[in-house]
């Protein structure tokens, strides 16, 4: 009989700290939302996208502590950036006074293309040597930094730092890169600006249709 007594208080005592509350629990939730935004955003799905951004930011606004919200603006102006949408990235700036967190300074004077080689060291690290390259004028190393970048979303971030020094072989890789994944803006996107670099007049024509097919609303 005593065993079962001590049996059930244990439980009941488990079951309580099973379902406390988890003190960072708004943050959590800030992230997971942000993360199928992006997937979301990049794979075109727009409404899902919106609503998913509204409930990122919702959750990080749970807080005194503005990080999160800083790190959901520059993660927004960093993705419009990668795919050619006009950013800069006012939101984050509107409370850049209030972050703690100075190396998110660095992170957006890097994804709008103005930072400085003292930043560089405060940049995340997949960023570095691309960065380092690329305040050299080094702009056949910086492609190759972008070429080797694993992961897809800093590719696609990267590519658009680049800009108009990137080159046909960079564009194609970041386009098999973004197909694998499904990332349908991030391929209009680029499909676009191959064209704009290719010479080839056939070429021309199939990235043209390429991209009236990916576009198209009809079956």
């Amino acid at each position: 009989m005593r065993k079962l007594i001590f049996y059930t208080i244990v439980m009941i005592a488990f079951s309580a700290c099973s379902f406390k509350t988890p003190e960072n629990e708004w943050k959590i939730k800030s992230v997971n939302a942000f993360d199928s935004y992006t997937q979301n955003f990049l794979k075109s799905n727009d409404t899902l996208a919106k609503n998913d951004l509204k409930r990122a930011i919702k959750h990080a606004k749970s807080s005194a502590d503005l990080d999160t919200l800083g790190g959901i603006y520059l993660s927004e102006c960093a993705l419009n950036i990668s795919v050619g949408i006009d950013d800069n990235c006012s939101k984050f700036t509107h409370i850049q006074d209030l972050i703690y967190n100075k190396n998110y300074n660095s992170y957006k004077d890097f994804i709008l293309g103005d930072f400085e080689k003292k930043q560089i060291a405060s940049l995340p690290k997949n960023y570095q040597e691309f960065a380092k390259d690329l305040i050299e004028n080094n702009c056949e190393k910086a492609n190759q930094d972008v070429q080797n970048i694993k992961k897809i979303k800093s590719k696609l971030i990267a590519a658009s730092i680049l800009n108009e020094n990137i080159d046909k072989k960079t564009i194609n890789n970041v386009i098999k890169n973004a197909s694998y994944f499904g990332y349908k803006k991030a391929i209009i996107y680029w499909l676009s600006k191959l064209k704009e670099y290719e010479v080839n007049d056939l070429r021309k024509k199939q990235i043209t249709k390429q991209l009236l097919i990916l576009q198209s609303n009809e079956y």
